[in-house]
């Protein structure tokens, strides 16, 4: 059963690290994306390039 909490501690604490990446990521998605899509009146314009840079 104690083998049992260590695994499930360290898996806890994997996840945390890694929502902690994610969220960096997603922050820096965030502030990329309104570069991605512009728009303007009743045009849209797609900058492919950097979205195929983030794929």
């Amino acid at each position: 059963m104690k083998a049992n909490e260590v695994t499930f501690k360290e898996i806890e604490k994997l996840l945390k690290e890694m929502d902690k990446a994610l969220a960096k990521h997603e922050a820096a998605l965030d502030n990329l994306s309104g570069e991605m899509v512009i728009e303007d009146n009743d045009e849209v314009i797609v900058n492919k390039k950097l979205i195929k840079q983030h794929e």
